[in-house]
């Protein structure tokens, strides 16, 4: 049985929403952290751990939204909204003169890649 193009095919609007819900969640994030930061003092390696892995939010919650919008093939719109997510991070830190995202770019980019697919499937699961 062959499937038309239409059901094979990525949905744009859907990875452009998980996308803007990623960067919404990353930003929520990070005032969130900033704001424990200043009222608690913790120290900095502390924070960045924590920031660290609240980074990784952003890709699974961007991948779910574009999952459920799309309500087919979840894991490769999430491993998109992942993808896009980093490869947009990597321009801003390039337009910004920044050495680079910290770590391991091939590293960042397959964990954003695979959180934004498991989020991609538990958005068309649930």
């Amino acid at each position: 049985m062959r499937t038309s193009d239409s059901e094979s095919a990525l949905t744009p609007v859907a990875i452009l929403e998980g996308v803007a819900v990623a960067f919404l969640t990353a930003g929520l994030l990070a005032l969130a952290l900033t704001v424990v930061a200043h009222a608690s003092g913790l120290s900095d390696p502390l924070l960045d751990r924590i920031g660290f892995f609240a980074g990784f939010l952003a890709p699974l919650a961007g991948g779910a939204t574009a999952g459920r919008a799309a309500d087919r093939m979840g894991w490769l719109h999430g491993a998109a909204v992942g993808l896009a997510y980093v490869l947009l991070l990597l321009v801003a830190d390039w337009a910004v003169g920044s050495a680079g995202m910290g770590g391991s770019l091939l590293r960042d980019a397959g964990l954003a890649l695979g959180l934004g697919a498991v989020g991609g499937m538990l958005g068309v699961a649930i």
